[in-house]
């Protein structure tokens, strides 16, 4: 978090009957980095006179940024401190993202050590209403009560991510009271017309009743396509307070569809469509949850964006009390061509995860954007091979053993939006020995996982170099085992030979020079750690 503001004031004066502060605040803004959201006040200004035993309040802000502000008269009446009355002297006015909240001159809240008293009030908007009434307490013979009528979902944006828009209409109402000093809650609550970014999942029922017999509290929900027709999921469960927080209920999942996610993807992954169903028991406490159930993944289908490749699936994940099964998982490509995952997610109550996948892939492509579109690598890529990952999420070990297939054309970016002519000199290195120290690339670190990963390259694949400073570009076909390994600290190498059966070179100098060069047979290009320092030894 951040907190900034161009002015801050502070004054006081005092006298025996009187004593008076002001608090102004000019340009002050609050950046929340978990949420990506900013609060921001143009203006805020309190103001306070002590007269004897009342207090005045005068309280004014400005949000610009989310388009709120409000103001606010108070007198506090504190001759029996610590029993203290709020009464609103004015109608307090708040607009929040164009919409007028008024609460009534007539409305009071008394604090006094052992409860707080709020007596009708009510917080008043352009078609919706908030209206809570009674005494909040530990006492089990006193209740209080919210009465929601047509609250907006919006309200709540600035407090969520930013990317995160939420939609829909809360009506019902809750009250809270208790038991044995532990709160109890009956709510019975309609979500109209939920949905995200302007995309309308469905309405929710919620309705939660107290057992005092069973000292528990009964818990039942429903999510329903939009005018409660057809359910998408249903949640029925009992909550123990008095029985070290434990559960005990159902989700059944009927129908969720995937197309509903599109706008939280942020374009990674496109079109996602399908739908999954399925049904999960939850038991144990709170702290230490168990699931046991499946979830069925029907026909599902996505697009990943910068690789422009499309992948299809279906499958069942079943849940353990300790592990995620997944089992003989296939992922398919455009050519129905599969990337096979088999293995477990191990854990201890959905803490401390432990991976352990094995999985297998056979002509399947993984890269498919022809034509570069500000990658560094682009074009056609289609693999064979095995993938293990294991270890926990903060010390993961991926190994890899690939191959390429025939159809796989890859094009290597070198350019820089500098020319020949700037290139003030030219390096001659020294040729490759098994004496030569590896050099490490260094990247940001990621953390969690390493990378051990071996590529066998065969004369099918063409590899394609777009060279720097407008040189022109080279083309070649060849055989090769490379070795690509990443640390949990972000280093990375690159290490192998390269041997090259044919190709081209297109030579350019300011395109005054220009050649065209066939290469020869036999020629090596030498990866021993940053890729960007191969060391090419080639015949044209």
């Amino acid at each position: 978090n951040n907190i900034n503001s161009n002015t801050i004031n502070l004054s006081s004066s005092y006298n025996p009957n009187l004593m008076h502060a002001n608090l102004y605040i000019d340009d002050a803004y609050i950046a929340n980095s978990k949420i990506n959201n900013i609060f921001q006040l143009s203006q805020c200004e309190l103001d306070i006179n002590l007269n004897n035993d009342t207090a005045y309040t005068f309280l004014i802000w400005r949000d610009t940024v989310n388009n709120n502000d409000g103001q606010l008269l108070l007198m506090t009446d504190i001759k029996d401190f610590p029993n203290v009355k709020f009464d609103i002297v004015d109608s307090m006015l708040m607009n929040f993202k164009d919409n007028v909240w008024i609460v009534d001159v007539d409305d009071f809240i008394e604090v006094d050590s052992n409860r707080i008293h709020l007596d009708n009030f009510r917080l008043e908007g352009s078609n919706a209403k908030l209206i809570v009434d009674g005494n909040y307490s530990k006492s089990p013979d006193d209740t209080i009560t919210a009465d929601i009528q047509n609250i907006d979902l919006k309200l709540i944006k600035p407090f969520i991510p930013e990317k995160i828009s939420p939609n829909g209409t809360i009506n019902g109402n809750i009250t809270h009271t208790s038991n044995n000093n532990k709160p109890v809650i009956y709510a019975n609550v309609e979500v109209d017309s939920i949905g995200i970014n302007d995309i309308v999942v469905g309405d929710i029922f919620l309705n939660s009743n107290y057992d005092n017999s069973n000292n528990m509290i009964i818990v039942s929900s429903l999510l329903t396509k939009p005018n409660g027709h057809d359910t998408i999921l249903s949640l029925d469960g009992n909550y123990y307070p008095y029985d070290n927080n434990s559960i005990n209920g159902n989700v059944d999942i009927q129908n969720i569809e995937l197309k509903t996610f599109n706008s939280l993807t942020n374009n990674f992954l496109q079109d996602l469509n399908g739908s999954i169903h399925g049904n999960i028991d939850i038991s144990n406490n709170l702290s230490e949850p168990i699931a046991v159930g499946n979830l069925n993944l029907d026909d599902i289908k996505f697009s990943i964006g910068f690789t422009n490749t499309s992948y299809h699936f279906s499958n069942t994940i079943d849940f353990t009390p300790q592990s995620i099964i997944i089992n003989n998982f296939k992922l398919y490509d455009t050519n129905d061509n599969y990337f096979d995952v088999r293995g477990t997610i191990s854990h201890n109550y959905w803490k401390d995860f432990e991976v352990n996948l094995n999985s297998s892939l056979s002509d399947f492509t993984i890269l498919n954007n022809q034509g570069y579109s500000g990658n560094i690598i682009h074009g056609k890529t289609i693999l064979s091979g095995d993938i293990n990952a294991q270890g926990d999420f903060k010390d993961l070990e991926v190994n890899a053993d690939l191959r390429t297939n025939s159809g796989t054309n890859v094009t290597l970016e070198l350019t820089t939006n500098k020319t020949a002519s700037e290139k003030s000199f030219v390096n001659f290195v020294a040729p490759y020995t098994d004496n030569t120290k590896p050099t490490e690339t260094k990247a940001k670190s990621n953390g969690s996982f390493s990378i051990d990963a071996n590529a066998a390259i065969d004369n099918f694949t063409q590899i394609n170099i777009n060279l720097p400073y407008s040189m022109g570009d080279m083309s070649i076909n060849g055989n090769g085992n490379i070795k690509y390994t990443q640390e949990k600290n972000g280093n990375y190498n690159l290490i192998g030979d390269y041997v090259v059966a044919s190709g081209s070179f297109n030579f350019n100098f300011q395109n005054f020079v220009r050649r065209n060069f066939t290469i020869s047979n036999g020629g090596t290009i030498i990866f021993n750690g940053d890729p960007m320092n191969a060391t090419l030894d080639l015949q044209a």
